[in-house]
């Protein structure tokens, strides 16, 4: 069985056998939305009015932010890799010239050094990313399409 997708009428509304009629003109107006307002409360149609206004916090100011969070997640990156560098284990390698070209292999074929440098690149980006898309939540709770491509 599945659930009802629609809300159940409301009770007043159960005795009254007559179709739905469109509200009065300028209902919902009254609180400045462009929304109606019905049995369930008022409904903001285009779901920005109270957070800015009519109108968003503008592209112009979406774009700077979105510029200072991919420059700040670029700084970070780049001390991901040194960190990276840093922590990770050492893969020793052996080379050999063949056919006037250098050929590099594992040292050890079966050792785990070579797992351990992805592992640990994978549990840093991890946590970097983790970090970095919880402080531009805490620092920008509204986004917007410009600061999601800042940050990825």
């Amino acid at each position: 069985m599945t659930a009802p997708l629609t809300p159940p009428p409301h009770p007043r509304d159960q005795s009254s056998h007559q179709a739905w009629q469109p509200p009065a003109a300028g209902a919902g107006q009254a609180h400045g939305t462009h929304g109606s307002h019905g049995p369930y409360g008022s409904h903001d149609t285009y779901g920005i009015s109270g957070l800015y206004g009519q109108d968003g916090p503008g592209m112009k100011t979406e774009v700077r932010e979105a510029a200072v969070v991919a420059v700040v997640v670029g700084v970070f990156g780049a001390l991901l890799g040194v960190l990276w560098w840093w922590l990770a284990p050492s893969v020793p390698l052996v080379g050999d010239v063949v056919d006037e070209s250098w050929v590099v292999y594992f040292k050890d074929s079966e050792g785990e050094q070579a797992v351990g440098v992805d592992g640990t690149f994978t549990l840093l980006a991890l946590a970097f990313g983790l970090v970095s898309a919880v402080a531009v939540f805490v620092w920008r709770r509204r986004g917007g399409v410009p600061l999601v491509v800042g940050l990825a």
